[in-house]
């Protein structure tokens, strides 16, 4: 039997705290080949890399509002189908951030992600599209430059031959108008 994705977990447990969520959840099945991380998705938006060894994940300062988290599982064979969203939490209150700034981002880098801040998740997605779309760019510019050297060769040419000197178009000039007297 060939291993598969993992097994959809169940649906996480979270609590609040203030400005903090927190989130637990339970190890599922691994498809035959093991848990290489988990994706955490806070209200359905990017998904959030932990830790293979993880079974918790808190969320720092976050904004007031109402909160759902499910969790995904990620082994050699791909990705398992999002668990079941928790149960809603709201945070409320004047302890809750509900900007980013100096005091609410969490500088903190969690070794499972690369040493990313965990408000930086999401954006590796979005420098390699921009990343691509800029070598597009630039390819398009070199094939145009190569295409085109002889072209531009012989416009400089016809360019270069069908201006006539400043100087013969004087005394061409200059005869026409003794001639025309």
């Amino acid at each position: 039997m060939s291993a598969t994705a993992p097994v959809a977990l169940a649906a996480p447990k979270v609590t609040a705290k203030g400005s903090t969520l927190t989130v637990a959840w339970t190890a599922g099945a691994d498809g035959g080949s093991p848990v290489t991380g988990y994706k955490l998705v806070l209200n359905g938006g990017t998904p959030i890399p932990v830790a293979a060894t993880a079974t918790t994940h808190t969320f720092p300062k976050l904004g007031a509002g109402t909160y759902r988290v499910s969790v995904i599982a990620t082994n050699a064979i791909g990705d398992s189908t999002a668990s079941p969203a928790s149960a809603k939490v709201t945070l409320t209150g004047a302890t809750a951030a509900t900007t980013p700034s100096e005091t609410s981002v969490d500088t903190t880098a969690a070794a499972s992600d690369g040493g990313a801040p965990s408000w930086l998740a999401g954006t590796g997605i979005l420098l390699a599209i921009v990343a691509i779309g800029a070598l597009a760019l630039l390819g398009q510019r070199v094939l145009k430059r190569r295409a085109t050297p002889a072209a531009a060769g012989a416009t400089a040419e016809a360019a270069t031959t069908s201006v006539p000197d400043a100087a013969a178009s004087a005394e061409a000039s200059d005869g026409a108008r003794s001639s025309d007297r």
